[in-house]
């Protein structure tokens, strides 16, 4: 009885030269490589977060500050305008005092002609006249500095005083305007809103503020550390690394091919250094540990056999050793029926030949390591039918739970319906699937 030893290999060994080692370990190493350079790229990336993160805090302060710097600038905008109205007020009181002066130095100058006062008295009198004429000049020069310092024509508008000054004065003054735009760059950076180009920098403050929780703009910028464009942009770029990292990595495993078992290698057609395409069959490789064997009985044998006999095996690699095993399964077709050229019968020449069912036989205790079962040994099998099938899916054909048909037949005498039987239900079939179902495995070879 001629039968085949199921799916099994031989643990090849090579010697690979040091031009085929370097050839094979070239592509994996260019591969590590790539890795290492993802790795880097990613580490880059995640200090470049850091810095970024350490930057957006660093915006925040200087925004707190220009906010303050600000309210600083319209400040002194304010408090120049009250020192211009003082020091029209203290240029008043020097012109007050000049036409006093002058009254009084002409009158002494009068009495000095007349010998009624001294010389001395006279000159004295012309010396405060023009000390206070010097004190009006100053009060005007404090003035004209301090509407310079305003942005402001030292002279005023025919018809207008010296206290003209524009009602919104602290809201275009130029140091109000730039704090503004130092205050506006570190919104920018931190992706905060914008003002319009002419929204004065109160209104801007109040729209900020109606952003902020509660009110509280250092609260709203503070919020903006996390959210800045810049960490975003650094958040992106380590997804991107990441992204970058697991592709290099499954290169990399690409250049390792695992496989899902432990076994051994049979049939190979590569050798280290060759290049393979997509699709290419490289080797075989067949499991130590799954071993079976296909034992080809005749059709005619197969009618006492079912799944769970025992089984005596007789090897002719290893004479006087006798194999247990155990009756699994049966190949749902013959060798003939699925063979690569079945035979066509439809000619009508037909010849009938006992066909070979392949009945799978798993080894008990699994392959011994000492007396090991290769791919092709010729195996005798004793089939003990006398004894009763044991184990998973004992006594029957077919591995599995199948679906139960439950039919109701008519029952005729002598095979012949009467009248009555004709007038009576018909035959009918349900099918019950039993529970725990589960489609049978059919037997590999």
């Amino acid at each position: 009885m001629d039968t085949l030893l199921g799916h099994r290999a031989l643990h090849e060994q090579h010697q690979n030269d040091e031009r085929h080692g370097q050839d094979s370990e070239q592509p994996e190493g260019i591969e590590v490589g790539r890795v290492a350079q993802a790795r880097a790229a990613l580490e880059t990336a995640r200090k470049a977060l850091d810095q970024s993160l350490a930057m957006s805090r660093s915006t925040v302060a200087a925004a707190k500050a220009n906010r303050y710097k600000l309210m600083s600038a319209m400040s002194v905008v304010k408090n120049q305008v009250a020192g211009l109205r003082g020091a029209i007020a203290r240029s008043r009181e020097a012109q007050a005092a000049e036409r006093l002066a002058k009254a009084e130095a002409d009158r002494y100058s009068q009495l000095a002609s007349r010998a009624s006062v001294t010389q001395e008295q006279a000159d004295i009198r012309r010396a405060d006249f023009e000390q206070a004429q010097a004190r009006v000049r100053q009060a005007l020069e404090d003035i004209h500095r301090i509407r310079a310092g305003l942005e402001l024509p030292e002279e005023p508008p025919p018809g207008k005083g010296y206290d003209d000054v524009p009602p919104d004065l602290e809201e275009h003054h130029s140091s109000v305007l730039s704090a503004l735009g130092a205050l506006i760059l570190n919104l920018a950076q931190l992706g905060l809103p914008l003002p319009r180009y002419y929204e004065p920098p109160t209104q801007f403050i109040e729209s900020i503020k109606k952003l902020a929780p509660d009110g509280d703009i250092d609260a709203l910028i503070e919020q903006t550390v996390t959210k800045a464009p810049n960490v975003e942009s650094a958040r992106a770029q380590i997804a991107q690394a990441e992204q970058a990292l697991a592709q290099a990595e499954l290169e990399l495993s690409y250049s390792k091919i695992s496989a899902d078992i432990d076994g051994f290698i049979s049939n190979r057609n590569v050798n280290p250094g060759d290049r393979v395409a997509m699709g290419q069959r490289l080797m075989a490789f067949r499991s130590f540990e799954e071993t079976w064997i296909d034992a080809n009985f005749k059709e005619t044998q197969l009618e006492p056999i079912r799944i769970g006999h025992p089984v005596d095996l007789n090897v002719d690699a290893y004479p006087g050793k006798v194999f247990g095993g155990r009756v699994t399964g049966f190949n749902p077709g013959t060798g003939a029926s699925t063979a690569l050229l079945p035979a066509q019968n439809a000619t009508g020449n037909f010849v009938k030949i006992v066909q070979r069912l392949p009945v799978r036989i798993d080894l008990s205790g699994g392959n011994p390591k000492d007396t090991p079962l290769y791919v092709g040994l010729s195996v005798e099998p004793y089939v003990k039918i006398s004894e009763e099938p044991e184990g998973p899916n004992a006594g029957q054909r077919l591995r599995g739970q199948f679906p139960k048909v439950e039919t109701s037949i008519p029952l005729f005498p002598l095979g012949v319906p009467t009248e009555s039987a004709r007038q009576s239900e018909p035959a009918t079939g349900r099918i019950t699937p039993p529970r725990d179902a589960s489609p049978p495995r059919p037997p590999t070879s």
